[in-house]
């Protein structure tokens, strides 16, 4: 008897839009234990995505609109720089010139270190800021990049989930320059893209795979958390080490002399 697999698209995770029409790219799973000459495709096609939706124009206007931002932003910063060093330089003035020479009570000086602090604090923020419209930016690019199928070369290849040893990676181009996985990936964490490299290595049943175009169908009109997402996941990824983590987790735990004394006296 063939060995069947259902293999499913969908159309947000296999295809990417131009011209509002969804043009498919087949992903085929095998488990390495079964993988023979027979085995037989069974591929379903998902919907195109509706006319009245254009992908292209939003984030285009988007872009756009975070971009006119990240101008703005900029010219913040700037001022609130030039403030700061006006701020420094008037508290050093005041203290020569006036405090030195006993015109005023030091304390005075009190009044540009307060609005000195402030302004730190408000430059910290526009900084932020920046970054945040920045990462916005590249966010946009990127999905416009893969809107207009000049995505390849562009972000996460996932080379260092490919191994020699698997049967098809290699052959299909799932992880490298313009591979499915660099197409695909869009995740913020190594958990998150080790999780996607085992879902492009390994078969799944028909269930979880709908499953999967179910949660990814829930997320697609939901942009603005997407953004979000994408905004604050590099801070995430920076502070989580994930195999530290496990690592640490799996260590055996050793009791020391000077720690059994302690619990000992407690006693």
């Amino acid at each position: 008897r063939l060995d069947e697999r259902v293999v499913l698209e969908c159309a947000l995770l296999f295809g990417w839009q131009h011209e509002n029409c969804v043009r498919s790219r087949a992903l085929f799973l095998f488990p390495s234990h079964q993988t023979t000459r027979r085995t037989k495709l069974i591929m379903m096609q998902s919907p195109s995505l509706p006319p009245s939706t254009k992908p292209q124009s939003e984030y285009t206007e988007r872009l756009a609109a975070r971009r006119t931002e990240a101008v703005r932003l900029a010219r913040q910063e700037e001022r609130l720089s030039m403030a700061r060093l006006a701020i420094f330089l008037a508290t050093i003035g005041g203290w020569w010139l006036l405090v030195r020479s006993g015109l005023i009570a030091g304390e005075w000086l009190l009044v540009p270190v307060l609005v000195f602090i402030g302004l730190i604090v408000l430059h910290e923020r526009a900084r932020q800021a920046s970054r945040l419209a920045a990462r916005s930016i590249l966010f946009y690019e990127r999905g416009l990049a893969r809107i207009e199928d000049r995505w390849s070369g562009q972000g996460n290849t996932g080379e260092r989930f490919h191994s020699d040893e698997h049967p098809y990676a290699g052959d299909l181009d799932v992880f490298g320059v313009g591979s499915l996985f660099q197409l695909l990936c869009t995740a913020r964490t190594r958990e998150g893209e080790r999780t996607l490299a085992n879902w492009l290595c390994a078969a799944a049943v028909p269930e979880e795979i709908r499953a999967r175009q179910s949660a990814v169908a829930e997320l697609r009109p939901k942009l603005d958390l997407r953004e979000q997402l994408a905004l604050h996941g590099e801070d995430v990824r920076e502070a989580v080490h994930p195999e530290m983590l496990i690592a640490w987790m799996q260590t055996p735990v050793s009791v020391g002399a000077l720690t059994l004394f302690r619990v000992g006296a407690a006693l």
